[in-house]
């Protein structure tokens, strides 16, 4: 049985032309820092062979050639594995399948870790010692005014407030064109690039709102709205662009036994990777999007504000555990945390001094047991069927919530109420 890589040697067998090879090969070294070595052990002769063929490269079984500039263990290697020394001239034909989407799945497990035990641990951890942090907040301004703090904060907020929906509108564009300009040039860290281009479509359209005589919280309730209410057509919209073969359902009976040609495994792999980058960098868009206009939320201090600010916080938690990899599930954890945690302060700030402040205090030392119960709990086991269908039903309420919300912030149903009166 084979193991995944870690820290260390990754023990591999190297199949070369006159002889096999077993060594334990650093898994942090780059392949092309590796083939030296091996052509040394592998014979004599093989690197002045080479310049007849255009060198060597190492491939999997499956023909999959490793990359000369990546890692042993970025790209996988496990333990027990055998590599081929071969021409990198050779015309190594991939293996058949059948089956797209068992390729699609495989392609998904290489492109990155699944969230596991370990991460669940973590993160419950993580998140208790935010809830205690935020305790400490809560008992620091139970003491006497922070004169200092408040001067500082008073001449920030006087910088930031002479920025209006213009200089927004100007930012979002320039962010949309380096968003879109970055993922066509650059080919490392998409998901950077194509976030940024989400977060400065968010940003131009509350600015363009704003500019149309809407407030900023019914602005930020509207963006916030649209880009939580979005997140069960992300995974489609992201397969689409990243053009992910889909295999065609037959109309009829007799194409269900028609032999369609199927595309190379390469192919799908890229696709894969593409659409994966995709997916997460949209994620981290609607992350960032959501806490921004949380904040605005909160500091609006409404009702329907703060009931908008919950719902977003508690959709973005139910919906990120959805999501298989780290890299797509922590922006939408960290920012319904985010989200939270704000609103747990905007209610510490209107508590009156003395005992009232104890009532958030406790709130959050007893979120912080249940965070930490819960997550140890489901890092050991996995939670029943019966859980998750029950967060399903919230995660689906949550996002019905929003909308109603979204028009008592925006001011649409005082506007239809003043409509209707006018008529009447």
């Amino acid at each position: 049985m084979t193991a995944p890589v870690g820290l260390g040697l990754a023990r591999v067998t190297v199949a070369a032309p006159k002889r096999r090879i077993d060594v334990a090969l650093p898994d942090s070294a780059l392949v092309a820092e590796l083939l030296p070595h091996l052509l040394r052990h592998a014979g004599e002769e093989l690197a002045d062979e080479g310049e007849e063929h255009g060198g060597w490269t190492l491939r999997r079984a499956t023909g999959g050639e490793l990359e000369p500039t990546r890692s042993l263990a970025v790209q996988g290697v496990r333990d027990g594995e055998v590599l081929h020394l071969a021409p990198r001239r050779l015309d190594w034909p991939e293996l058949a399948y059948d089956d797209v989407v068992e390729v699609i799945a495989s392609s998904a497990r290489r492109v990155g870790r699944s969230w596991g035990n370990a991460a669940t641990r973590r993160c419950a951890l993580a998140v208790t010692s935010a809830l205690f942090g935020l305790g400490v907040v809560n008992l620091l301004l139970s003491g006497p005014p922070w004169l200092a703090p408040g001067a500082a904060a008073l001449g920030f907020a006087a910088v930031l407030g002479s920025l209006g929906a213009p200089h927004l509108l100007v930012g979002s564009a320039a962010l949309v064109v380096f968003g879109v300009a970055g993922s066509v040039g650059v080919a490392a860290a998409q998901r950077v690039f194509i976030a940024g281009a989400g977060t400065g479509i968010a940003g131009g359209l509350a600015a363009l709102l704003c500019l149309f005589g809407m407030g900023p919280a019914g602005a930020a309730a509207v963006v916030v709205t649209l880009a939580i209410s979005l997140l069960p057509g992300y995974p489609l919209a992201a397969s689409w662009l990243g053009k992910l073969p889909v295999p065609p359902l037959p109309e009829r009976p007799e194409e269900i036994m028609e032999d369609r040609p199927a595309p190379r495994r390469s192919v799908v792999f890229a696709a894969v990777a593409r659409s994966h980058e995709l997916l997460s960098g949209m994620l981290l868009a609607t992350a960032v999007v959501s806490a921004a206009g949380t904040v605005v939320l909160v500091l609006n201090r409404s009702g329907a504000g703060e009931l908008l600010a919950l719902s977003a916080a508690l959709a973005l938690l139910l919906r990120g555990r959805l999501f298989p990899t780290p890299v797509q599930r922590v922006p939408l954890l960290v920012s319904g945390l985010a989200g939270l945690a704000l609103l747990t302060f905007g209610m510490i700030l209107r508590g009156s001094p003395g005992p009232a402040r104890l009532v958030p205090l406790v709130l959050v030392a007893t979120a912080a047991a249940l965070v930490l119960t819960a997550g140890l709990m489901a890092s050991r086991r996995a939670p029943s069927p019966y859980v998750g269908r029950v967060a399903d039903i919230v995660d689906v309420l949550a996002i019905m919530a929003l909308i109603p919300l979204a028009c008592a912030v925006a001011g649409v149903f005082h506007a239809v109420q003043g409509l209707f009166a006018s008529v009447g």
